[in-house]
Order: C-alpha cells, then structure tokens, then sequence
C-alpha cells in the first residue's frame, strides 16, 4: 500500500503503482506513475487513463546511449507467433503476452534465445498503452555486442 500526502488530502493506492511519487512541475505537486525513458514523470495512470496512460520504466539496468536495438512485444507475435509461444513456454512456463510480472532476467534470456546472440543485454523495459487498441505492449531496449 502505498499513500501520498497531497494539499492536506492522504490519498492510498495498491497494485501496480510500485513507482508512484508526489512531483512538483512548475511550483504544482501532482502524483507521477514512474518515469519515461528519459527521466520525465508519466502523468497519466493506468486508472485513470486506462487506454491512453502514459509509458514509464519497469526496470532499467543501463543508460539509453548503451542500447543498440529494440523490440515491441507485439511485434514478436507478428514476426513469428510459433517461435514467441514456444521461447515463452521455455522461458516462462505460460504463452502469456503479458511482460510487466516476468522477471527481467528471463525475459533478457527469452531475447537471447529469440535472436540466437546470446551477449544481448537488457538496457530497460518500459510498459506501453497502444492506443490503437488500448492493450499494453511492451518496449524491450538492448544491447547486443559482438555473437561469439
């Protein structure tokens, strides 16, 4: 549970708001639900804005300037939907497409193994609202080196 102590009002939430905080922007304080890429508070939460919610950072383990590729969730199901629901079975136990409660390290190994390299790093993941269809995607920031 977490609670947040805005203009004199305490305001509880659980769940998914691991990373909420109190920020100030231009002297106002509002509640952001994590951070983008770059650091910038996502405003617009899941709750409140469940088909539009603005992206924020599950995990990160490096700088933006180290990743050298990227790969949405959804695309994996395009490009080859036998090969994410085999390397998902493998990796994960389930033929699930959502990331979010997957351990980074297993999805980092699920990656290795989806583009045979297996010196790809995870740089970060974020969690997307695609606003086509208002489901989650998922954004997968790497770094793949030399293959051995």
């Amino acid at each position: 549970m977490y609670t947040i102590q805005l203009s004199g009002e305490a305001m509880s939430y659980e769940g998914y708001f691991k990373t909420m905080s109190a920020v100030e922007i231009d002297g106002e304080m509002v509640i952001s639900y994590g951070v983008d890429e770059h650091g910038n508070p996502a405003l617009k939460g899941k709750h409140e804005y469940p088909y539009t919610y603005d992206p924020f950072v599950l995990h990160r383990f490096g700088d933006n300037e180290e990743a050298n590729g990227t790969i949405y969730s959804d695309r994996l199901l395009l490009w080859n939907f036998d090969k994410h629901d085999e390397l998902c079975k493998k990796h994960f136990g389930n033929k699930s497409q959502y990331w979010d409660e997957r351990d980074p390290k297993l999805i980092e190994a699920f990656l290795q193994d989806w583009t045979e390299d297996p010196t790809l790093k995870i740089i970060f993941i974020m969690e997307y609202c695609n606003m086509a269809t208002g489901y989650p995607v998922w954004r997968f920031d790497y770094h793949r080196g030399e293959k051995e």
